[in-house]
C-alpha cells in the first residue's frame, strides 16, 4: 500500500486519535537482541534513552519506523503504535509496539514499521519468516498502551 509521504504528518497532527495508516510491516530480528544500547539508535538524546539504557530494560515490544512516521531524535521517540495485519482468511490481529529508532523511507514515500521476529510471529501466527513483509495498518496511541508489560 501507497501513499504520499505528504499526507501522513497531517494525519498524525490529529493526536491519538488519527486515522490508520497503511503502512509495510516487515521483521528485522535486530529488535529481538535486547543488548543493543539506546545509543546507538536515532533515538539516542531523547528521553527514552536516558529512562532505558537498552533494549532489554524496555517493557513492551520494539519497533523501527519509517522516517515518515517518526523524523530523527524527535518526540515520536517512545511512541505507542497499535499495528493492525488482516490474514488470507479476512481475521484481524494486532499488537502494539513502541517505537525505538527510525530510518530512512522506501521507495515512493511509502511508510514502514519494522518489529522483531517474534512480534512479527505473533502478529502473523508464526509465518513472520515465512511472509517477511505483510501489508498492515498502524496508528499512533497513547504511550502508556506499550509500556504495561513486556509479552
Amino acid at each position: 500500500m501507497k501513499f504520499s509521504a505528504l499526507f501522513t504528518p497531517i494525519a498524525l497532527l490529529a493526536g491519538f486519535a488519527s486515522a490508520a495508516l497503511p503502512i509495510n510491516l516487515y521483521y528485522d530480528e535486530k529488535l529481538d537482541d535486547k543488548s543493543i544500547l539506546m545509543k546507538n539508535t536515532s533515538c539516542a538524546s531523547t528521553q527514552l534513552a536516558e529512562k532505558y539504557p537498552d533494549f532489554g530494560s524496555i517493557p513492551t515490544r520494539l519497533a523501527s519506523a519509517s522516517v515518515h512516521l517518526m523524523g530523527w531524535n524527535t518526540d515520536k521517540c517512545g511512541s505507542c503504535w497499535q499495528i493492525e495485519y488482516t490474514d488470507r482468511q479476512g481475521e484481524k490481529h494486532s499488537l502494539h509496539a513502541l517505537a525505538v529508532n527510525t530510518e530512512g523511507g522506501r521507495p515512493m514515500g511509502t511508510a514502514f514499521i519494522k518489529v522483531g521476529l517474534s512480534t512479527m510471529n505473533e502478529l502473523t501466527r508464526g509465518r513472520g519468516r515465512e511472509l517477511i513483509r505483510v501489508d498492515a495498518e498502524a496508528h499512533e496511541i497513547h504511550p502508556q498502551a506499550c509500556l504495561h508489560r513486556r509479552p
